[in-house]
C-alpha cells in the first residue's frame, strides 16, 4: 500500500524521475552555497572587528565623546552633592 502511494509514481513516470533527481540535486547544492555564504559572512565580519583601525577607534574615544562622558561625570557629581 506504501509503496504504491509513494514509490509507484516515480517508477511508472520519468518526468517524475528528473524532477525526483533535480530536487535532490538543488538542495544539496543550494545547502551548501548557503554554509559557504554564511562562514564567509562570519569570517569578514570577524576580520573586522579584530583589525587593528577597528580596535584603536574603540579604545581612543573622540573629543566629543570625551566631553559627553565629563559631562555625565559632572551631573552625577551635582545630583549626588544635592
Amino acid at each position: 500500500m506504501i509503496w504504491h502511494t509513494f514509490f509507484q509514481p516515480f517508477i511508472e513516470f520519468g518526468f517524475m524521475r528528473r524532477a525526483l533527481v533535480v530536487c535532490l540535486a538543488l538542495s544539496l547544492s543550494t545547502t551548501m552555497l548557503g554554509v559557504f555564504l554564511l562562514l564567509r559572512r562570519m569570517m569578514r565580519q570577524t576580520l573586522k572587528r579584530f583589525s587593528k583601525r577597528q580596535t584603536l577607534r574603540y579604545t581612543t574615544p573622540s573629543p566629543q565623546k570625551r566631553e559627553l562622558c565629563f559631562f555625565r561625570i559632572l551631573t552625577g557629581m551635582k545630583k549626588r552633592i544635592l
